[in-house]
């Protein structure tokens, strides 16, 4: 008879042995042709859950666009670490995207009526909040637990925004134009969003010299930053010197403006140090760059977020790369 082993029972620490010999962990560095390996382990009982849920740091991935010839629910993920492409089976993204108003049917609303969001905590978390840019006119609205629907906040001001954040304690906005709001009384009967600060372009120039262009949030080491996406049209030309792709929205730069809580003044800076950037259509964050091997400090990853692409017809997600000009 055979000895009975308890699998179950493994110390933590030789466990973490183990799985840095079958080369799932590299350090504290999990590799991102390893993250289905190493979830299937923390999968196989609580105590090795418990192991494993917070050791490792996944790689930053940056989804692709689909490539919607092929028909499959494979999407693909470029991990900034390692310099890979990795494939995942998710049907359910499949024809999703975070922003699209081209499907003016009902499950096309559902589908892509949230536009970007932001907690104010963990999501378990009973005190958590959920702000969000919604709809085609990029509202801002938020909810809590237990709510059935979207409280909308201040529609006449809050309308037309880039992207939401929250920072020591609030919720922040940027707008279109420029301008940063602040939402206020989110307990209260009447939430509201006002501003909070000028455009930077139009505090340091005069004018807003950025008129139009995307713009993001960021905590960048403790700092409320902006960055700006500049951009131009160009032509896509295909083997035989033929434009195939006419005025594709291609990022040319960016700028990045730090906020002063105090005087809510900005000023651009010109170097993130050690720390990367990544921004696209969903979220954006900065890490770093030590902490992750293979990413570049002092670099901006980005990927195509621009509404053309969300049409389906112009960008087709070539505005995708590595910035590197701070």
């Amino acid at each position: 008879m055979s000895e009975f082993r308890d699998w179950a029972a493994i110390p933590c620490d030789l466990l973490r042995q183990i799985f840095s010999k079958t080369q799932l962990l590299t350090g504290d560095y999990i590799s991102g042709q390893k993250i289905g390996d190493y979830i299937r382990a923390a999968a196989v009982c609580r105590s090795w859950h418990a192991c494993l849920k917070s050791l490792p740091k996944f790689p930053v991935c940056l989804m692709l666009t689909e490539n919607e010839e092929e028909d499959n629910n494979m999407r693909r993920f470029c991990t900034a670490s390692e310099d890979k492409v990795i494939e995942r089976d998710l049907p359910e993204l499949r024809g999703r995207r975070c922003d699209d108003f081209a499907d003016p049917t009902p499950e096309g609303f559902r589908r892509f009526f949230l536009y970007k969001f932001a907690f104010s905590s963990s999501p378990p978390s009973p005190d958590c909040m959920v702000m969000a840019i919604l709809s085609p006119m990029r509202l801002l609205g938020f909810a809590k637990p237990g709510d059935q629907a979207w409280t909308t906040i201040d529609v006449a001001a809050a309308r037309l925004l880039e992207d939401v954040m929250y920072f020591n304690g609030s919720f922040f906005a940027v707008h279109n134009h420029g301008h940063l709001l602040i939402c206020q009384d989110l307990d209260g009967p009447s939430p509201k969003a006002i501003e909070f600060a000028k455009s930077p372009s139009a505090i340091i120039n005069g004018h807003d010299e950025h008129y139009g262009e995307p713009r993001y949030l960021v905590d960048l080491d403790g700092s409320l930053c902006m960055i700006v996406r500049r951009t131009g049209l160009y032509d896509h030309y295909n083997d035989d010197n033929e434009i195939e792709h006419p005025n594709l929205v291609v990022t040319e730069g960016f700028e990045i403006f730090k906020l002063d809580m105090h005087t809510r003044g900005w000023e651009k800076i010109f170097s993130l140090g050690d720390r990367c950037l990544f921004l696209g259509n969903c979220c954006t964050f900065s890490v770093l760059a030590s902490d992750y091997p293979g990413c570049v400090a002092n670099c901006i990853y980005f990927t195509d977020d621009h509404v053309l692409y969300n049409y389906g017809e112009q960008s087709k997600g070539f505005d995708t790369g590595i910035y590197n000009g701070c």
